[in-house]
């Protein structure tokens, strides 16, 4: 599940530490991994119209010089 191994070593609590946290956002779901107590987080799904705006803006980005193309296209990832 985990893209690369990582050490986790458990302590005890520090003066202030909370033992639960909730660290999720509202629109967040946390999945269980093949390590105990760790899960991994969803980003939520991207709303329709922002993928409508986004694949409309694609029909403009095929005619552009090569260098602006790629911009854009990282930004259309980057959402």
């Amino acid at each position: 599940d985990l893209a690369c191994p990582a050490e986790i070593r458990i302590t005890d609590l520090e003066a202030g530490e909370a033992r639960h946290e909730q660290l999720l956002g509202d629109a967040e779901e946390p999945r269980e991994t093949s390590v105990p107590n760790v899960f991994r987080v969803l980003p939520p799904p991207v709303a329709r119209a922002t993928v409508r705006d986004r694949l409309g803006a694609l029909e403009e980005i095929v005619a552009l010089e090569p260098e602006v193309a790629r911009r854009l296209l990282e930004d259309l990832a980057a959402c």
